[in-house]
């Protein structure tokens, strides 16, 4: 009764807003959006097989890719773009946005206009990333969108260059240093056979001190293993001592079982909360779920205390094995010191004369790896797909279908709730 009584009313009301939106969407700025993907790659590309990175740059984690597009999204990104706006470009560019207020100059406004209207999208368990723009001008739109692709990977290019060639001037110096005395060494070795005459000693002594040098190298190793082992002991019973999770160290928690048992703990303590919004702790479930808890909890300290026993293991298998190497060693230098009297000091010079000689060829090796690494152009992410510009028909804003039915929607429903209004505050009599 009371839509017959009043379907005028409706009609208007519905008319009035169905126009309105009609208008609204008919007068709106058309906007297109053009997208452009790039694949960033786990490592570099490396042109030679065998020559390593200087600087770290693998993406092995969801923070290093997050830290990627924090790059592509970064203010320089933002600010190279828009300095490759120029002349014609950047008065197409500058167009649409005529009649806004610029209290910060041209070039602050570009650059905050290209920050509001780009984006940046990761695919979802992928490595690619899109970058979107979106600018009533659709092939300007698919410009800025391909220069903003274009100008990470120049970044990313210039950062590696810039590396490169810091670590090749690095390592000149150090390569420089080391020679110094290395030479040093060689014409300290001269002077002494010559001022001592012990030329004639090399062959007597060439045996002695091959074992010598097998046994103070066997020394030294085993002193780093025990050194390293040591150390992770060390941690361990700091770790202990201060009541920490043993976990934070990354040796313990490295292991696949132990990163198992932890994701494990984790569902389990997950399934005991939301059990205990529930059920009390007397419930069967809960029960069950507490048991399973404890039952990988206990799985998870086993694993760590197996670890620690390992560790424990293999220091005392160290200590064992460097105290011999230090036995062998010392047995070695006194049975030289017994036949080569006179060549002791010859050896020593001799021996560190080599050591730094091997560590000259050492640094020379790799900045020759380095110095080649830097003639090739490296890269750690391709494009996929450039951006073309968007079908002229297809604009992103604004969405005719879904402002015409949020219009037609909107009219009859405000149309009905004027009717009904109307209807509830007319206190007239209608009847006998």
């Amino acid at each position: 009764l009371i839509l017959r009584e009043r379907i005028w009313y409706i009609v208007v009301v519905f008319l009035v807003v169905f126009s309105s939106a009609l208008v609204y969407t008919l007068s709106e700025t058309k906007v297109y959006q053009s997208s452009a993907t790039v694949q960033i790659l786990r490592r570099d590309l490396t042109p030679m097989p065998g020559v390593q990175q200087v600087a770290e740059s693998e993406i092995r984690s969801a923070e290093d890719l997050n830290t990627q597009i924090k790059v592509i999204e970064s203010t320089t990104l933002i600010r190279r773009v828009a300095e490759r706006l120029k002349g014609e470009e950047l008065k197409q560019f500058l167009a649409p946005y005529e009649k806004a207020e610029k209290p910060h100059g041209e070039a602050v406004f570009v650059s905050e206009t290209i920050n509001k209207n780009r984006k940046v999208i990761p695919q979802r368990l992928t490595l690619v990333v899109t970058v979107a723009f979106q600018h009533p001008d659709r092939i300007l739109a698919a410009k800025i969108a391909n220069y903003f692709v274009e100008e990470y990977m120049s970044y990313n290019k210039g950062v590696r260059d810039y590396d490169l060639a810091k670590a090749v001037d690095d390592l000149q110096v150090t390569v420089d240093t080391q020679r110094r005395k290395v030479d040093e060494l060689a014409q300290k070795l001269q002077s002494y056979k010559e001022n001592n005459k012990t030329v004639s000693l090399d062959q007597r002594k060439d045996i002695v001190s091959e074992s010598l040098k097998v046994a103070n190298l066997e020394a030294q190793k085993a002193g780093v293993a025990l050194q390293s082992v040591e150390a992770r002991l060390n941690q361990i019973r700091d770790y202990r001592a201060k009541g920490l999770d043993l976990t934070g160290l990354g040796f313990i928690a490295e292991p696949k079982l132990v990163q198992e048992l932890q994701q494990q703990l984790a569902a389990r303590t997950i399934e005991v909360s939301k059990l205990r919004g529930k059920y009390r702790e007397g419930h069967p479930d809960m029960k069950q779920a507490r048991t399973s808890y404890d039952q990988t909890k206990l799985e998870l300290d086993r694993a760590i205390n197996s670890i620690c026993d390992q560790v424990q293991s293999e220091y005392n298998t160290a200590l064992v094995n460097f105290k011999a190497r230090q036995q062998e060693l010392e047995k070695q230098k006194t049975e030289s010191l017994h036949l080569e009297a006179l060549g002791v000091e010859y050896s020593k010079i001799e021996r560190e004369y080599l050591t730094q000689n091997q560590i000259l060829q050492g640094i020379v090796a790799r900045k020759t790896e380095t110095t080649m690494t830097s003639n090739f152009a490296t890269q750690n992410a391709r494009i996929v797909d450039q951006a073309v510009p968007a079908l002229e028909n297809k604009p992103v804003s604004p969405n005719v279908p879904l402002n015409l039915g949020l219009g037609v929607v909107g009219g009859l429903g405000l149309g009905l709730a004027f009717a009904f209004f109307v209807a509830f505050i007319d206190d007239r009599v209608k009847s006998s």
